[in-house]
């Protein structure tokens, strides 16, 4: 079964197969291209950045069935991870 989950976590130290994150060569901490990175530093609506980035998410794994996967949020910011969280919590 797949799931999504958000965890306060620099990308860095997860221990996962893969990571997707194409911000930079570096992997510098908050320097994601995801409107949910981003959201804070362009002024676009967390929230509304959350919705489409677990609405995405969402379509994938309704649309792959038969794919088990964990797709994680790496966040390092406890306001941005409980906005995150609730939306989650109401799909």
């Amino acid at each position: 079964m797949s799931n999504i989950i958000i965890k306060k976590i620099g990308i860095t130290k997860l221990d996962t197969e893969a990571i997707v994150n194409a911000a930079n060569t570096g992997l510098w901490e908050g320097g994601g291209v995801c409107g949910v990175i981003s959201a804070g530093i362009f002024g676009y609506p967390i929230d509304k950045a959350w919705k489409i980035a677990i609405s995405a998410c969402n379509d994938f794994i309704n649309n792959n069935i038969d794919y088990d996967i964990d797709i994680v949020f790496a966040v390092l910011d406890n306001k941005i991870m409980k906005i995150g969280e609730g939306i989650l919590n109401k799909v």
